[in-house]
């Protein structure tokens, strides 16, 4: 008999097994857990690519194709999250970049003496943060 329920489940083994180099596809091998969230339709779906985002951020050897083939079985929905995940995780990363590159451009105008006004229009950056970097 199973305990818990399977999101709590699924939840638990993706934090403690994630991170595995050689034991994350255990994640996967809970079929009847994950039928049971994808049965939830959309917001399964979203669940279930939320553990597969962590999986992938945390975990070297979970590559798109790795992690497209363990969720093969669960369907074609389930196996092209890996793919939509990733470009996620792109995103997120050329976004943080731009961020961190604005932030960068700020405090190097502050050192040069320009007015936090100026600073906050040149990088688009809200006059507030600039202000915290100014301090």
């Amino acid at each position: 008999m199973r305990s818990g329920t399977g999101i709590s489940r699924l939840t638990l083994i993706t934090l403690k097994l994630g991170r595995s180099a050689d034991r994350w596809t255990v994640i996967f091998e809970c079929r009847e857990d994950l039928q049971d969230l994808l049965a939830k339709g959309k917001p399964g779906l979203r669940y279930l690519g939320l553990l597969v985002q962590y999986v992938m951020m945390v975990n070297p050897e979970a590559t798109q194709e790795s992690l497209s083939e363990v969720l093969k079985p669960m369907g074609t929905e389930a196996q092209a999250l890996p793919k939509t995940c990733g470009m996620r995780l792109v995103e997120q990363g050329v976004e943080q970049g731009r961020r961190e590159e604005k932030l960068e451009v700020a405090r190097k105008l502050l050192a040069l003496g320009r007015p936090p006004s100026e600073v906050a229009l040149a990088t688009d950056l809200p006059l507030e943060e600039v202000l915290r970097l100014a301090h």
